[in-house]
């Protein structure tokens, strides 16, 4: 016969408290999200640039790079995040 720890035993505790390894990964998925919202930071200085500027068309393009790359990034960390 198996032992099952009840929530009174300290083993459930144990069993509860998340590993080193989960705990690093989901503080490297924190500074992936940081990371993400200070590439969407910077395509919004770069988009509010380019309104200022409107003969430099080629810079919404450029505001649009740290936009879609902050977007994947948060995307993936995300997920790193609710799966560690």
């Amino acid at each position: 016969m198996t032992h099952t720890p009840g929530p009174d035993d300290p083993a459930h505790e144990q069993a509860r408290q998340p590993t080193q390894a989960n705990a690093n990964a989901r503080q490297r998925a924190v500074g992936g999200m940081v990371t993400a919202s200070i590439f969407a930071a910077a395509g919004t200085f770069i988009f509010a640039w380019a309104l200022r500027a409107p003969d430099h068309p080629w810079l919404f393009a450029v505001g649009a790079l740290p936009w879609v790359a902050g977007i994947i990034l948060f995307g993936v960390a995300l997920w790193r995040y609710t799966k560690s």
